[in-house]
């Protein structure tokens, strides 16, 4: 399933699997997530949740932003992918958002790639 990005005003992304036969998937999120583009992030992840994958990788090599709203997002999500038996991974942090992920402590919660 590929969902056109541009469809979704620059918040988002492509939820496919990494491999043909696999119950994994990711998400490429873009762009700054916050107060005005968070639900969107939020629905699409809802979405792919829906399919009940055993691993969902959230990527977020491409966003330049994200404010409290994308943490509390990102938090909500991953409560409702623990629930559903999913582990939900947040990779490909760009510096500065990972130093956000950092400072609000989710990084002891939330399964997160170290920015190389």
């Amino acid at each position: 399933m590929t969902i056109n990005p541009r469809s979704h005003h620059g918040a988002i992304i492509d939820p496919m699997p990494d491999q043909p036969d696999s119950r994994r998937l990711r998400i490429f999120l873009y762009g700054e997530i916050d107060m005005a583009t968070a639900h969107r992030a939020q629905s699409v992840i809802d979405d792919a949740l829906g399919g009940y994958p055993d691993r969902l990788d959230i990527d977020l090599g491409d966003v330049s932003f994200l404010d409290s709203s994308g943490i509390t997002m990102l938090m909500g999500c991953w409560r409702r992918a623990d629930g559903l038996g999913c582990r939900l991974s947040v990779v490909n942090a760009r510096p500065n958002v990972y130093r956000v992920l950092q400072i609000t402590g989710v990084l002891g919660v939330l399964d997160v790639a170290t920015p190389v």
